[in-house]
This record gives C-alpha cells, structure tokens and sequence, in this order.
C-alpha cells in the first residue's frame, strides 16, 4: 500500500506541475486556438474535444479544466451558443483520458492492483 501510494503521489506531483507550466506558458490556449482555426467555425465542439483529449494526457482533469474553460467560455460567448455546446465534450475528453490512461492515478493504481504492465494498459482495458 505504501508503494503505491508514494508511486501516486510522485504523479500528482508532476501532473500539478506540469499543468501550472502549460498554463503559464500560454501553451494550451494556442493549441486550442490553432486547432479551432484548423477544424473551422463549424467543428469548433470537436476542436475543444480533441483538445480536452490531448491536454488531458499530462495533466489531471480538474487542472485541464481549468486551463480550458475560459477558452470554451469566450468561444461560446462569440459564437451565442450556449457553453454546454463547447465544454461537455470537452469536458467528458478529459474525464476519459483520467481514466483510462495512464499516468493518471487511477489507472495506475488498478494496474498495480491487478499486476498489469502500465504499457500494455495503454493497448487495452485489462493490460493483460
């Protein structure tokens, strides 16, 4: 227990890091934006969800939603959608990827519990 748990935090750790990072740096407000110019005005929901996807594989959930939430808000003011159009996909990328793939927490965890290898967890749900 305490392995796994000290195994966890180290991964927190880093995640929390490397969220403030993305988010001083500007990083993932230009990957959105360059996604939503590359999908146009028309896909802007799926561009938020393949960044929400893909943001969410270094950091956690909460901290990608935080870092993308003011994106969704200012594309659905521009657009005069409502905000559900552009955040719940978003949204339910980001709470996949925290899941179900690992270095997230919980993936790790149900991958020491049932002695799967952390690399073929990323190939299938069993890992075995």
């Amino acid at each position: 227990m305490g392995s796994t748990l000290g195994h966890i935090a180290t991964i927190i750790a880093l995640g929390a890091m490397i969220g403030r990072i993305i988010e001083l740096s500007g990083g993932a407000a230009a990957f959105a934006h360059s996604l939503i110019d590359r999908f146009g005005s028309k896909r802007t929901p799926l561009a938020l969800t393949v960044a929400g996807f893909v943001l969410g594989i270094p950091v956690f959930f909460e901290v990608g939603l935080i870092i993308l939430m003011p994106i969704a808000y200012g594309v659905a003011r521009a657009s005069r959608k409502p905000l559900l159009v552009y955040a719940l996909p978003m949204g339910a990328a980001m709470l996949t990827v925290h899941a179900f793939l690992p270095p997230h927490p919980g993936a790790v965890a149900v991958a020491q519990a049932i002695g799967a290898d952390l690399g073929l967890m990323l190939l299938g749900p069993s890992g075995r």
